[in-house]
Formats: C-alpha cells, sequence, structure tokens
C-alpha cells in the first residue's frame, strides 16, 4: 500500500510488532520519501475490517497531545511521536481497510533547529495532510 513515487531507494521498513512502538497498534509498514529538499515518511496499516482501523485511530488518540482532525480520510488524528530524542509530527487518517500516516523524517531533523531550517527539510502540517488526502483517494 506504499506509494513509489518519491520514494528514496531501498525506503521501506516492514513492523512486525507495533508501528512507533504503540502498543495496540499492530503491524505495519514505513516508507521513505523526498520531495526536493524535504523528506518524510509514510506509514501504512492494513487491517482486516473498517472496525480495527477505527481502533487503531482510537488507540493514537490516547497518546498524550494527539488532537483530532476533520476532513481527512474517515477519521484522523495528529500527534506528536518521540522518535529517539525528538519530537516528530504525524497525521494519522483511516479509510476503509487501511490506515495511512504521513509524517517527518527524523534523519534529517535535529535539535535545536530553527523553524526556518526545519521548513526547508520537512513537511508542514498541510502539506502532510494533502499527501495524505491524496493517499486516500480511491
Amino acid at each position: 500500500l506504499l506509494p513509489t513515487d518519491g520514494m528514496i531507494p531501498l525506503g521501506v521498513r516492514f513492523i512486525t510488532k507495533d508501528m512507533l512502538d504503540v502498543s495496540g497498534v499492530g503491524a505495519g509498514a514505513f516508507g521513505y520519501y523526498r520531495a526536493g529538499d524535504k523528506r518524510y515518511r509514510v506509514a501504512s496499516m492494513l487491517r482486516a475490517d473498517a472496525d480495527q482501523t477505527k481502533d487503531v485511530i482510537g488507540t493514537l488518540m490516547k497518546l498524550p497531545g494527539a488532537t483530532k482532525e476533520k476532513g481527512v480520510g474517515e477519521g484522523a488524528v495528529r500527534l506528536m511521536h518521540t522518535d529517539g530524542t525528538l519530537a516528530v509530527e504525524w497525521v494519522f487518517a483511516r479509510s476503509g481497510k487501511r490506515v495511512l500516516g504521513v509524517g517527518d523524517e527524523a534523519r534529517v531533523l535535529r535539535s535545536g533547529q530553527t523553524a526556518d531550517e526545519h521548513a526547508k527539510v520537512a513537511l508542514t502540517k498541510d502539506e502532510k495532510i494533502a499527501r495524505l488526502k491524496k493517499l486516500l483517494a480511491p
């Protein structure tokens, strides 16, 4: 379910336990992407039915600081996830049996980056949502 457009070579990582190490989220895959100078990740999870995807979004909503996003898929959540020592922004949404997310690539972020430095290498929240909507489109 990962898109190939913009994927960096060998840019797939499979997770057999819980994505983002969040208990109850389950297995999936990460794709690694480049758009110009910006880098980002796409998370993809396929479940047996729509009820299971509701459970995944519900589990993510319980994380500290998670907020509901409107107008994206059949339910969406924005959250900050600690990847090592950095806070990484993710937006996840569900559609049917799929849960997809678009998030920052931690490898291009560093502690103490200014907002301008961050903007040069990472997608904005609106850019993440736009990519997510495109990925969820039938």
